[in-house]
């Protein structure tokens, strides 16, 4: 974190500034969406081992509303079926 800070300023003191101006403007609605966006898919990629890949929590989380898997499908107990043979 100090290494980052001490870049920053680096940079803001030895980088001239350009001359070029764009006019662009800064979109907070974006900006926001963006942020509720990535918090919620971190979200769901770092808690996912913890309430299991196919669980409920993770498929409402994650914003599917429901799961894929048909309710008369049986349910595995391993994550990853072994094949007969």
């Amino acid at each position: 974190m100090v290494l980052a800070a001490a870049a920053a300023v680096a940079a803001r003191l030895l980088v001239p500034a350009s001359p070029v101006r764009t006019g662009a403007r800064f979109g907070g609605t974006a900006a926001l969406l963006l942020s509720g966006w990535l918090v919620g898919l971190l979200l769901a990629v770092g808690k996912g081992p913890e309430w299991g890949w196919g669980g409920a929590q993770l498929a409402t989380r994650s914003g599917r509303s429901r799961s894929r898997r048909p309710s008369s499908a049986p349910v595995s107990a391993s994550p990853c079926p072994r094949r007969p043979g």
